[in-house]
Formats: structure tokens, sequence, C-alpha cells
């Protein structure tokens, strides 16, 4: 319904309060005079104050899980690539969780690379001097306490050695016996024999340096003194030649005499050399007359040894110096070494044996074993006192 002013009848819905400041005067429409509301509706209205929402609560920030930095990566096991899967929310708790955060899980491009240190590759030649230097040292050590090659440079000792024959000499056993009968052996014949083989010393002062080298390992040509012969007699023994068959014969001390059964000799002696007796070492000259059968044989000194070749006719041994001090005997003192071994040629690679002839020639074993017998109640008695 509207009245003669315009207005309306109806009564506008009331304004919430939350929402409507309020004015200084507020005028109802229905009472109140037209001049009235004019003049309220013309000055201008407050404006009303901001709308300020509640504060919310404080709500603490997310734990972020970083991976530890200080975890060793793996060297020897390749990184495996890593794919993140989503995770839920993280739970908002005014208490933190007893449960040590686990890490995140990252991509591999995102993890550094291990640094692997670079290899220094040396190069061969600079470690060839070196590997040289220590093959050399290795030589001369072995060479002078163990095993030295030799050189047969003679035919003194044929067929059981040939010219040109290399031979492996074993020092070791020598070192805490002393040589046995049929042994081959390597000595010095210095102050024994004569110069023996000589061999032409080369001008060149490399090639000089070469066979300085080479003889110092025991590869290059022997020494002039070195000899190699076969022992037949050692300290004590009695030596002479022949008895009715044509054999060296050897008489140890307190032994019964024993010939020689040779089959390696190589051209055996057809001249008067091959006699030898206590005869002609007291001056006699070598016959069978002055050796026949049964004669006395050389005595070999203590610490001596008698030697002999297996080409008696070609062999300057111990036959050939009787006349000397020491009747043709050398010095064990000056033994080099066994020769137990071909090594070259290839073809005749073998080892040297000791003849089953000289297996014979042995002191009476009955003497011996009464005394090792009577020293056995002594031993055992003096022991029983320490104890007591």
């Amino acid at each position: 319904m509207t009245d003669s002013s315009g207005l309306s009848d109806d009564v506008p819905p009331a304004l919430p309060e939350a929402n409507v400041p309020p004015t200084p005067a507020a005028l109802d429409p229905l009472s109140a005079p037209l001049e009235q509301l004019v003049q309220a509706a013309a000055e201008p209205a407050e404006e009303p104050a901001p709308y300020t929402p509640p504060p919310l609560p404080e709500v603490e920030p997310p734990v972020e899980l970083v991976a530890p930095t200080d975890l060793p990566a793996a060297e020897a096991a390749p990184v495996e690539p890593l794919v993140a899967e989503p995770t839920a929310d993280p739970v908002e708790s005014e208490q933190p969780s007893a449960v040590e955060p686990e890490p995140s899980l990252v991509a591999p491009a995102e993890v550094p690379p291990a640094r692997v240190p670079p290899k220094h590759h040396r190069s061969f030649l600079r470690e060839l001097p070196v590997l040289v230097i220590i093959a050399f040292v290795l030589a001369l050590l072995i060479k002078h306490f163990l095993v030295q090659a030799f050189y047969i440079p003679s035919g003194s000792m044929q067929q059981t050695l040939q010219i040109g024959d290399r031979v492996i000499v074993n020092k070791v056993p020598y070192l805490y016996r002393g040589p046995h009968r049929g042994e081959i052996v390597v000595f010095n014949g210095l102050d024994s024999f004569d110069d023996g083989v000589r061999f032409q010393q080369p001008t060149n002062p490399i090639a000089k340096a070469l066979r300085t080298v080479s003889g110092a390992v025991g590869l290059g040509a022997p020494n002039e003194k070195d000899y190699i012969k076969r022992v037949i007699g050692v300290a004590g023994d009695r030596v002479m030649c022949c008895d009715t068959n044509g054999q060296v014969v050897v008489t140890p001390k307190g032994g019964n005499p024993t010939s020689l059964t040779e089959p390696y000799i190589y051209e055996n002696d057809a001249t008067s050399n091959r006699y030898f007796c206590q005869a002609v070492a007291d001056g006699k000259p070598a016959s069978k007359d002055a050796c026949p059968p049964g004669a006395e044989g050389i005595l070999v000194p203590s610490g001596r040894l008698w030697v002999m070749g297996d080409h008696r006719g070609n062999s300057s041994d111990s036959r050939f110096h009787i006349s000397d001090a020491h009747q043709g005997t050398v010095p064990e003192d000056k033994v080099v070494g066994r020769a137990f071994a071909v090594v070259y040629p290839f073809s005749r690679f073998g080892l040297l044996h000791v003849p089953a002839g000289f297996a014979h020639v042995a002191l009476p074993a009955a003497p011996y074993a009464l005394g090792l017998l009577g020293a056995l109640p002594l031993t055992l008695r003096r022991r029983r006192r320490r104890r007591h």
C-alpha cells in the first residue's frame, strides 16, 4: 500500500545488528516527518568498521624430512635409481613423535656420485730397470748360496758330460757334509791343478761387461781355475790302479779293498799313466811293474779328495799331479758344489746319479754297530743321573 507521499507502507526488514553499525540518530520512517528523512538521507553516513575475522589457532610448521648427508656413499656397489613414493600429509600434533624421521627418498639425479681417485698407470719402461736390478740381485744370492750353472769347456768328462753342456751345481749339501765317492763335483784348482782350459778374453768393452755380468750369475764362461771331476777317494782312503782286471781299487780306512765297476768310463788311458799307487808317489815312474795288483794305494789326506775324469784318456786329473806336495789331491774347501743335473741342451736334460759301483765301498758295519750298542747304555745311565 502506498500513501500520498509516495512511500510504501511495507516495513523493510531489520538488518542484523552485527553487520549494521549504530547511527547517532536512528529515524523511524513511519513516525518521522518527511523533512527529517530527507535531511537524514542528505547527511553523509559513517563508514562501517572493517570486518576482522576471528584469529585462527596457531599451527606448528611440519617437520621437513631431509636425507642425512654424513652417510658415506657406497664405493663398490653402483647406485640404483630410487623412485619417491607418495606419502601422506604430515599429521599435526602438539607433542613431538617418538619415532625418528625416515630419510626421504631422493632421485638418483640429486645424489652426487662417489668420487673415485684416479688410477695412475706406471709405464712398463719405468718399471723395467727395477725388475732387472731385482732379478740380478736374486741371481747373485742364488748363485752364492744355493745353485750355480757351469759350462763344460772340455771333453774330460765324456760321455757323461759333453762339450757345451750346462750343468747345475748344488751348494747346499756341502754346507753340512763333505763330498761322497762317485759324486761329480766342481772345484777350484788354484794351487792344486794347472791352468786348465784357457779362454780368449774379449777386447770389446761391451763384450767384456756382458761377459762379466753373465759370469757373475753363472751363465758365462767358467773360471780358468774351475774343474769338474768325479770323486774317487775321500779322506782316509787308499786308491791305486790296477787290479787283475785293470780296475781302480779303493780301500777305506779300516775296510777291505774294493774294485770299482765304472761303466761310465770313455776311452780308458792305454798309456802307463793309468797306473798309480804309493810307489809312484814315492818317486817311481808309473808302470804296471811299479803298481802290480795288491800294491799299496796312495793315502788321501784329511780334508782332501782324489778326483778323476770319466774320459780317462783325456783328463788331467789327480794322476798327473802325484808329484805335487799333496800327491794330486784337492782340498775339500775348494769344492764349489755337486753337479746334479744337465739343463742344456734340452735334448740332454737329465739328472746325474752316483753309480751303483760306489755303494760297495764302505767301512765294515760290525765295529760301528757294536760301538753303537755299547754307547747306548752309557747314554741312558747319564740321563738318569741328571734327572735325580
